[in-house]
């Protein structure tokens, strides 16, 4: 008896399987969104800077750390110079950002506790993100001059939405001349500021110490300013005169 041989390919079932069993090619990795890469790269050069100094930093030093490399640094941001003005301009956004939050929760306070509580929401970002506020006071003495004017120019607009906000909402300034709340307003900064940067030197007192001290002592000339109260000696030294 004669066996017919089948048309079809008996080998054909183990290819089929050996195909579905084989891995498929890889399609293109993930495409990173811009914005991601730029806050990468941004949040990046804050550390580095913050940390090593403008002259210390480098491009590649930057997307080294970022992950993101170093041909879309260039490409999103330009040269270093660049890149260090669009992170004092990211440090001065979270900044306000962080003050504007915490400015609403304390709208209700006034006098001495507003103060209390302002100074203790600008110490609360410092302390959380050192390097953000470190980047600011970079601003005007780092890159050329064109730099160091921009970057100038960026850090001048906190100061100044600071002040203004002390200015306009602190109790006893509107009993003051206009230049004289302006200066008042931008004195407050200015010592806040640099309170800051000694806790961050020079950390031996806990931040809730710092701020009760600091608010104390810009509240009192806004008191003395705004009423016209002098007390020459002070506390201890009225005590000290009675004895």
């Amino acid at each position: 008896m004669t066996h017919e041989r089948s048309n079809e390919d008996p080998d054909a079932g183990a290819d089929d399987a050996t195909d579905a069993a084989a891995p498929r090619p890889r399609g293109r990795p993930r495409q990173v969104p811009i914005e991601e890469q730029r806050e990468r790269i941004l949040a990046a050069a804050t550390e580095v800077f913050a940390r090593e100094g403008f002259d210390g930093t480098t491009s590649e030093r930057i997307a080294e750390v970022s992950g993101v490399g170093r041909p879309s640094v260039y490409q999103l941001f330009g040269s270093k110079n660049d890149v260090f003005i669009a992170a004092v301009d990211r440090a001065l956004m979270r900044m306000l950002d962080h003050s504007r939050r915490s400015l609403v929760t304390t709208s209700h306070l006034r006098g001495r506790k507003q103060a209390t509580a302002n100074v203790a929401a600008y110490f609360q970002l410092v302390t959380e993100e050192p390097d953000t506020f470190r980047m600011l006071l970079l601003a005007d003495r780092s890159g050329d001059a064109t730099t160091r004017e921009t970057a100038s120019a960026i850090r001048q607009r906190m100061q100044d939405a600071l002040a203004n906000y002390i200015r306009t909402t602190w109790e006893g300034f509107q009993d003051l001349q206009p230049r004289d709340a302006d200066l008042g307003a931008s004195l407050i900064v200015a010592a806040v500021e640099s309170a800051a940067v000694l806790h961050l030197e020079r950390p031996d007192r806990s931040t809730a110490e710092v701020v009760q001290f600091v608010a104390d002592f810009v509240w009192a000339g806004v008191y003395d300013l705004a009423v016209g109260h002098d007390i020459p000696l002070g506390r201890q030294g009225a005590k000290a005169k009675t004895k």
